[in-house]
């Protein structure tokens, strides 16, 4: 059966939304350390964001993989 990808990237951002309520540091530190990378300019988002994408697939984390794939196209 295949998944409705954006079905569940909506459902992803409603979770990351009681996340944050019950613990609003845990995603701001998220936040914080997926945006570091960005921050050094070593690598540009053309490398960096299929990187994050092929560490996602081979991770197997549907919810890395959908955000990683949004972030691709």
């Amino acid at each position: 059966m295949m998944m409705d990808w954006a079905a569940y990237r909506q459902q992803l951002k409603g979770t990351i939304g009681e996340l944050a309520k019950l613990s609003l540091e845990t995603i701001r530190g998220y936040v914080g350390l997926s945006g570091a990378g960005q921050k050094t300019g070593h690598l540009d988002p053309k490398t960096r964001v299929p990187i994050a994408l092929g560490v996602a697939i081979s991770l197997r984390c549907d919810g890395c993989i959908v955000t990683h794939t949004d972030a691709a196209i």
